[in-house]
């Protein structure tokens, strides 16, 4: 079984604190006497607060992270540590730290876990910090950078600033003077960009794993994708059924305060039946509008040599996968995944296709001879999809992904069970399963 791995990117989260001469405060270095940590859902940022003892004085550290949603490659980490009973020197040091790997996995070990090569560091004015690497194995460029502001009792800068580098990391760090109950405020923000990321990013273009664009075409996007219209259709319409269950009062204080139009659920259903799903003559799903035109790969699982992505062995050879009818994982199987075969068909037949059950599994069969099989997840994916038509074929598909995750153990395990959550699809399968 192929596998594909998530290369860990440098770590620019990098941030810690003590007092100067003393130990770095952390859970494994100091008493920890409080210890809190929360998802603030409604603001849409990860809370934690820690009081720790070191040295028979206490710190108390508050926390707050959040990604931006206007930029998601930008994050942002804030600190306010506060000395609560002592007064002195407080030392804080941020970084970018390029030596990581991806050690969990044991197959990785046996590759040194190692996917940055060619790291540059550049050390700049006002707290300003930037990684560059290349991902090995693939003609990916990686930009990382860093900008910590520090602001204790009225003062904006640190009384004394160090920055430096090394091979794989670089790192800033300022002293500032804090007195007992005082609280030092440490404002952290970071970027990260990749050579492949597109100037407008299209949400269609979001959701393929391996086409970026037609062949040999000028520039990036695909038309129609199947997933983001079908889910498109399913949100649409569950929004409306959600309203209908409302209660005349409860509909009424929601629509003040989200501002809804009277005619709006009307129009988000005249939308689900007007969104466009591209079919092949024999009603099946495409992956993408014009995916069935591209040229067939005869044995998709043997498209490269084990360990190695299709897309960026294809690029090493001169050729790109956005050529061929070839997929790691098929946004269409996500579907039936997800949705099950009933809902999929009664989506589209609500839309005017004239969809069947019959079509949907001539959709499934289809992708099943076209998937490379390298993501953990898409045999899971593939018994899932197929489980309400043909038990015996998905649990064909299950059986050895769950013997394999069970023999090998903790790593795989970990990444491996995210599918244990059982989307509709599941249902009839595990009913049929032997206890």
């Amino acid at each position: 079984m192929r596998e594909t791995f998530v290369p860990r990117l440098p770590d620019a989260s990098v941030l810690a604190v003590r007092r100067a001469g003393g130990t770095w405060l952390g859970t494994d270095t100091a008493e920890v006497l409080c210890y809190r940590q929360a998802l603030d859902t409604r603001n849409a940022r990860v809370l934690r607060t820690l009081v720790l003892r070191e040295e028979d004085v206490t710190t108390r550290i508050d926390e707050i992270r959040f990604t931006s949603f206007a930029s998601p490659s930008i994050f942002v980490i804030m600190w306010r540590v506060t000395a609560c009973d002592w007064s002195g020197e407080l030392e804080v040091v941020d970084g970018i730290d390029g030596a990581v790997r991806n050690s969990i996995n044991e197959r990785e070990q046996q590759f040194g876990g190692r996917h940055l090569g060619q790291l540059v560091h550049h050390l700049g004015p006002d707290g300003m910090l930037v990684l560059t690497a290349k991902l090995t194995g693939a003609s990916v460029d990686i930009a990382l950078g860093t900008r910590t502001k520090v602001h204790c009792q009225n003062r904006d800068n640190s009384d004394t600033v160090h920055s430096w580098a090394d091979e794989q990391a670089c790192f800033r760090s300022s002293c500032s003077r804090v007195d007992e109950g005082g609280t030092v405020t440490i404002a952290k923000t970071v970027t990260v960009h990749t050579s492949r990321d597109p100037l407008v990013l299209d949400p269609v273009e979001t959701a393929l794993a391996d086409h970026n664009a037609y062949p040999y075409a000028a520039s990036r996007g695909l038309d129609n994708n199947a997933y983001t219209n079908v889910m498109a259709m399913w949100t649409l319409l569950t929004a409306c059924e959600a309203l209908e269950r409302l209660s005349k009062a409860d509909y009424a204080a929601l629509a003040c305060r989200i501002a809804l139009g009277k005619d709006e659920p009307r129009r988000w259903a005249e939308i689900a039946k007007l969104l466009f799903v591209p079919l092949t003559e024999n009603d099946v799903i495409e992956q993408f509008e014009g995916f069935d035109s591209l040229r067939r790969y005869h044995n998709p699982r043997q498209a490269t040599p084990p360990y190695q992505r299709t897309d960026w062995a294809s690029e090493r050879n001169g050729d790109t996968v956005d050529a061929w009818q070839i997929v790691k994982q098929p946004d269409v199987l996500m579907l039936f995944y997800l949705l099950g075969q009933r809902r999929v068909v009664a989506l589209l037949r609500n839309a005017g296709y004239k969809f069947s059950e019959a079509a949907a599994r001539r959709t499934i069969d289809y992708y099943l001879a076209r998937i490379t099989q390298e993501s953990t997840l898409s045999k899971v994916v593939c018994a899932g999809a197929i489980a309400p038509s043909d038990k015996e074929l998905s649990l064909r598909y299950l059986r050895p992904h769950t013997r394999q995750i069970s023999c090998r153990g903790g790593a795989a395990r970990k990444r491996a069970f995210t599918w244990a959550q059982c989307p509709e699809s599941w249902m009839s399968l595990c009913a049929s399963m032997p206890a």
